[in-house]
């Protein structure tokens, strides 16, 4: 960028670059990506000669220190820039015990997160700083290729440590999200899944979608943006197993979120035996609709609808439980089956104790007082049904 600009064709472009560096890495250490134009100048540096690379912030009032009148708000046109930069200096500028120092204290760290893969980036191939490329390797325990790699197809990316070692943790991490789920864990693994959308490799994305958690893909009490609901979507849809358990329980989504987790399901080659949306501001049951093939024994929902009075959200009203009731039927009607068609079971007596919607049988024979029953409705799922206590 700054090569191709009409403002530094005449200035040298590495000694820009290594002011650049010295800036960007103190502010990412502060935290912030606002600097001062005084900052600039104690570099020597115009920020007409750089503008390419930063935009000025008129009338900001989060910053914490004192501006004065001829001062200037300065960022980075791009967060990535300043974490690129940042990551030029620590490789090619910083004094060797700094980078000892730097990599024992900070690397492993989520704010050095994007910092740390360009670095790794930067390091693959540089035979010149040999000695920092052996000590980023040791920190990051990158595993041997062929261990991680068992699929031909990411074979080519084997030279890529930052990619070995995030995979390599994606996949314990899923395994222990099966056998011990904690909130921490499947914070690590949605920020590992959002990489794995910027890595934009079809084979990288199965290999994630081979080893998500298969009987407790829990992502609840975690508020979940658009992109990251994207991200999960990404991968999901190459999931070929079956999933025990989704969980989505008060994560804030909206519809244009849950639409992203609705395709992938549709397009999904396995099935959801239990999926919980409980506690959510959607405002379509469409999507909700089209899913209920896909589920094979349970869908929670209560509170997952936008409440236009501000509350915590409220349970499907009449217009919605007759489209899921009618969606259920064409389940049925699709399978052809000489059997009564489900309903949704919900407890009528208040609106506040209408908490569960669940499938259940319409018969009240004594086959259906156990507490579940079964309903195949094609030859490669099978919906259960799980009939409501008395009052729930």
């Amino acid at each position: 960028m700054l090569r191709r600009s009409k403002h530094t064709k005449h200035a040298d472009i590495t000694n820009l670059r290594e002011k650049l560096g010295q800036i960007a890495y103190k502010a990412t250490r502060a935290g912030t990506v606002l600097i001062t134009d005084r900052e600039m100048k104690a570099q020597g540096l115009d920020a007409s000669l750089v503008q390419d690379v930063m935009v000025c912030v008129m009338g900001y009032r989060g910053c914490t220190d004192k501006l004065y009148d001829d001062d200037t708000l300065l960022c980075f046109s791009h967060q990535c820039l300043q974490e690129y930069l940042s990551a030029h200096h620590i490789v090619f500028d910083m004094a060797f015990g700094d980078f000892k120092k730097f990599v024992k204290e900070k690397l492993d760290t989520d704010h050095w997160a994007v910092v740390r893969r360009f670095v790794s980036g930067l390091l693959i191939d540089n035979k010149r700083y040999k000695e920092k490329r052996v000590i980023i390797r040791r920190r990051l325990n990158i595993p041997r290729p062929e261990a991680l790699y068992r699929f031909r197809a990411a074979r080519k990316l084997k030279g890529d440590w930052y990619l070995q070692n995030t995979l390599s943790k994606y996949r314990k991490l899923c395994a222990r999200q099966d056998q011990r789920p904690k909130d921490s864990t499947k914070k690590r693994i949605l920020d590992i899944m959002m990489q794995g959308r910027e890595f934009n490799s079809r084979e990288i994305t199965k290999y994630m979608a081979s080893c998500f958690p298969s009987i407790n893909a829990n992502f609840s009490f975690t508020s979940l943006s658009i992109s990251e609901a994207h991200a999960i979507g990404l991968i999901l849809r190459h999931v070929s197993k079956k999933v025990f358990r989704l969980g989505f329980y008060n994560c804030s989504m909206d519809s244009n979120a849950f639409v992203h987790i609705c395709d992938a399901i549709i397009n999904m080659r396995g099935t959801v035996d239990e999926m919980y949306i409980m506690c959510n501001n959607l405002s379509s049951v469409e999507d909700i609709c089209r899913i209920l093939v896909k589920i094979n024994c349970r869908l929670t929902m209560w509170g997952c609808f936008n409440d236009e009075a501000g509350g915590m959200g409220r349970n499907a009203n009449e217009h919605e439980q007759r489209l899921l009731q009618q969606s259920l039927n064409s389940i049925v009607s699709t399978a052809s089956l000489a059997i009564g068609k489900p309903t949704l079971r919900m407890n009528n007596q208040t609106d506040s104790m209408r908490k569960f919607v669940r499938f259940c049988p319409t018969q009240t024979s004594s086959s259906h007082t156990s507490c579940k029953g079964r309903l195949p409705y094609n030859n490669s799922t099978q919906m259960w049904y799980t009939n409501c206590k008395s009052g729930v």
